[in-house]
């Protein structure tokens, strides 16, 4: 036994095996030198040597399976397992070692280490609720117990994870009454107590907070997070060219990382947010700033299918919207909701495409482009994006479509207004324009555009070609340009743009009708755009 009270457990293990091999060895003797075998092998992991930890779990697993309970020694069987499997990250054993030394040895010395280790290991495998009720138990029995500070930051940090600020910074801010030198805070919640004044928007509570973690602790995993939280502070606290240097620390250094991400995308914002704001080219993080849109773009090339690609999405066709590019911010925002109708940014991303929707609206009308509007209702009617509050909008494209004798557009879009609209005399002139309509009768060439169209807004490009095929040929001269509109926009639809092109050559005719030609010239334009942007706009 003097080598191991000497701390010499590599020579008293190599004893205590020694005795474990001898034949006719008391059973007591045999019994004290396994579990002090095991012994030296967890104290050997607690000088450094972390893979006898390792070996430290199976001889406790061992002794606690060959000297069932209740044992004298077993509790400390037990609290040497949670603690070997803690430092092996092992965090479910461990917990479940602690689990076992509560409910058999209730009394024993080591209960304490038990009750708030228990907690701390819920909390480290994410089972916040759990450990904040482990944590309440253990700080219930042992209030100024030797562990009641720890359990208090951790039950603090569970708090935060389960994104409960108000409790955790109420907690916080009691710690710091009690422990006001911040040299005093386990690590851990050094870090979440700057991250939770970040959040809540004590941006120079957490920048005090931040520094000092970071200038204490300047390794680690932790630190990418540290930095992040930090350049968002002095961002929130306007203080731009810092949080700039701090952002792009942190995309140089931890690229590929949800943190660098996220600094792309906040320096993407700052852009788009404050376009006046005007930094040196040589500062690093400038060209994020200045290119904002391509800036949202690098970050959607890297991005899986995810909450926050719906959230850049947003973002992104939030800039254009605000850069004056409508029909891209439309055309982003209609995907974005297409894709992620339930998400988490669908109403914020809905609000930017009215926007945008209303703003080309407005411009078309005044400018009488009866064409842009027209294509506005083929793209998105059938999406059911709109609702009450559109309705200056929708009679102008109402008003469009029958300028351009799309009459069973119009009247779809006159019924649906009639359907949604709660103004009492706007309802009533939509109600007469809807008899008006109604008015006109049916040839059976209608009928094959009428189900053209049908097909056409339920996004079945394909089926409606051959239904406008038909109606082509049975139609006379004077119709036949209305079919090759549609033609062309379902080839264009179908990213068909030589079909397209043809379409539009037999929609221009000779060029001696200058309406024709204005629409024809209109469809060459976007299918060149389509063209240039196939592959690039997210679908």
């Amino acid at each position: 036994m003097q080598s191991f009270q000497n701390h010499q457990y590599d020579q008293a293990g190599e004893m205590f095996y020694a005795i474990t091999r001898q034949k006719n060895v008391d059973i007591p003797t045999y019994e004290r030198a396994v579990r002090r075998l095991a012994d030296c092998y967890y104290f050997m992991g607690e000088q450094g040597f972390a893979g006898k930890y390792i070996v430290a779990v199976e001889h406790y697993k061992a002794i606690l399976r060959n000297y069932p309970d209740p044992k004298e020694e077993n509790d400390l069987a037990y609290y040497r397992l949670a603690m070997s499997n803690d430092k092996l990250k092992f965090y479910y054993e461990a917990a479940s070692a602690y689990d076992g030394l509560i409910k058999k040895y209730p009394d024993s010395t080591f209960i304490q280490e038990a009750m708030f280790g228990i907690g701390e290991m819920t909390r480290k495998i994410g089972r916040y609720a759990q450990a904040t009720d482990r944590l309440q138990l253990y700080l219930k029995k042992f209030p100024t117990g030797k562990y009641s500070r720890e359990a208090r930051f951790s039950l603090a940090a569970s708090y935060y994870e389960m994104k409960d600020l108000k409790n955790a910074l109420q907690l916080y801010e009691d710690l710091l009454k009690r422990w006001p030198n911040k040299a005093d805070i386990p690590r851990d919640a050094l870090l979440y107590m700057g991250c939770l004044q970040y959040e809540s928007g004590r941006y120079q509570d957490a920048i005090e907070s931040l520094s000092y973690f970071l200038s204490i602790y300047p390794q680690g995993d932790q630190v990418k997070s540290a930095y992040y939280a930090l350049a968002a502070s002095f961002y929130g606290c306007r203080q731009y060219p810092t949080a700039l240097q701090l952002f792009s620390k942190v995309i140089e250094t931890y690229p590929g990382t949800r943190e660098a991400t996220e600094s792309l995308i906040a320096m993407a914002n700052l852009g788009i947010l404050h376009p006046e704001i005007k930094f040196p080219a040589p500062m690093p993080g400038s060209k994020y700033v200045e290119n904002p849109i391509d800036s949202y773009d690098l970050v959607l090339s890297a991005l899986p299918d995810s909450e926050t690609m719906q959230r850049v999405l947003y973002l992104k066709a939030r800039g254009l919207d605000k850069t004056g590019r409508y029909l891209e911010a439309f055309e982003i925002s209609s995907d974005a909701i297409t894709r992620y109708p339930k998400g988490p940014y669908t109403q914020e991303t809905t609000k930017v495409l009215k926007s945008a929707f209303k703003t080309m609206v407005n411009d078309s009308f005044a400018r009488e482009d009866y064409l842009s509007m027209a294509d506005l209702y083929f793209k998105t009617f059938h999406k059911g994006f709109y609702d009450q509050q559109d309705d200056d909008a929708l009679m102008k494209i109402a008003t469009a479509l029958q300028k351009l004798s799309f009459k069973k557009e119009a009247l779809s879009m006159l019924n649906y207004m009639d359907a949604v609209c709660k103004d009492s005399i706007v309802r009533e002139n939509i109600k007469k324009d809807i008899e008006s309509l109604k008015q006109v009768a049916a040839t059976g060439n209608e009928n094959l555009l009428s189900g053209g169209d049908r097909l056409y807004l339920e996004g079945k490009y394909q089926e409606a070609i051959k239904w406008y095929e038909d109606a082509l040929n049975s139609s006379d001269k004077a119709d036949k340009r209305w079919i090759f509109y549609r033609l062309a926009l379902c080839e264009i639809k179908v990213s068909n743009g030589d079909a397209a092109k043809k379409k539009i050559a037999s929609l221009k005719g000779g060029g001696e009708d200058a309406f024709w030609t204005k629409v024809a010239d209109y469809m060459s334009e976007e299918t060149a755009r389509k063209e240039k942007n196939m592959g690039l706009a997210p679908n």
